[in-house]
């Protein structure tokens, strides 16, 4: 189980990561922003100091292992169990340090999911539940739904599916 150290480093990395965005506000505006989708959002305050269709579903791409790991906590996922690397996992997966057969504890997995983005620990993180994919993403689904996120739609852990759709409001949740 997460220790309430991890979640307090958790957390302070995101409100380090949402601070950033805010003190981009103004170069934001300044440059102008080109992305079609996006917003700013102070966490102090709970305003939006910027939005750009921010209630618009769209392909969430990597973010969606941040929903992934999240899955994992609230399954009480034990970050100290030890998998084993699956030649299912590698096909389409994309750059990654892992191969077949490989065994690492979820830890490091989630780790790699979640900073270098690797498709294939982020898929690896369902064995501990012996989920497929698709499953894993109907609880991913299930989770972001009791969050109240109804725009959003999770199908996979990866974000390889363009179906993993989310909004920029949503994605602040």
């Amino acid at each position: 189980m997460w220790r309430a150290s991890h979640r307090t480093r958790i957390g302070a990395s995101l409100v380090l990561v949402l601070a950033a965005i805010v003190f981009a506000a103004p170069a934001a505006q300044a440059f102008g922003v080109r992305a079609r989708h996006a917003g700013i959002y102070d966490p102090a305050s709970g305003e939006w100091l910027y939005t750009q269709s921010v209630d618009d579903p769209v392909p969430v791409a990597s973010l969606t292992k941040i929903v992934a790991g999240r899955t994992f906590y609230h399954l009480g996922g034990n970050l100290d169990s030890v998998v084993t690397i699956r030649r299912d996992e590698l096909v389409g997966a994309g750059k990654t340090r892992l191969r077949e057969g490989d065994v690492r504890p979820a830890r490091t997995l989630l780790k790699m999911a979640l900073v270098c983005s690797d498709n294939c620990a982020a898929r690896a993180l369902t064995h501990p539940f012996g989920m497929s994919y698709e499953t894993y993403g109907s609880r991913m689904q299930e989770l972001v739904w009791g969050m109240g996120c109804r725009q959003s739609s999770f199908v996979e852990p990866t974000g390889l599916n363009a179906e993993n759709r989310s909004t920029v409001r949503e994605i602040v949740v």
